[in-house]
């Protein structure tokens, strides 16, 4: 019922075009037995879905398991897929996007918000719209 956010590479993101996030300057350890706790504070960037993004995903809709019927049962509470989030709600002009490193260093980039079961082909298009990618 779910899928999984296509993963870019980081050379391939126009950084510029996208916003910054830092992480907390004093990030709250878990466990209350952790004395140090200064990890370093890895930044990700955000970048919004747009009516482009969500034309393109519309006409693809019936390709995705959860529309085409292959796939029965209600999808995810909190995290819906980018197909989901289109259908659902319609009257929204863009959804929020986190570009996140896989881990430190990485050039593997996690587009956070943007599951999907789609085609590769639609998702290659429906990312190709979006500022920054």
């Amino acid at each position: 019922k779910t899928g999984t956010p296509p993963r870019l590479v980081a050379q391939s993101i126009n950084w510029g075009k996208t916003n910054i996030t830092l992480g907390d300057e004093k990030p709250t350890p878990f466990s209350y037995r952790t004395k140090e706790f200064n990890p370093p504070n890895v930044p990700c960037y955000t970048t919004q879905t747009n009516a482009a993004c969500h034309n393109y995903i519309k006409k693809d809709l019936l390709l995705s398991p959860m529309f085409s019927g292959d796939v029965s049962g209600v999808g995810p509470r909190y995290c819906p897929s980018i197909e989901d989030k289109v259908h659902r709600f319609p009257n929204r002009d863009s959804h929020m996007l986190f570009l996140e490193p896989e881990w430190a260093g990485s050039n593997q980039i996690y587009t956070n918000g943007f599951s999907t079961s789609l085609p590769e082909k639609t998702q290659l298009g429906a990312l190709r719209c979006l500022r920054g990618l």
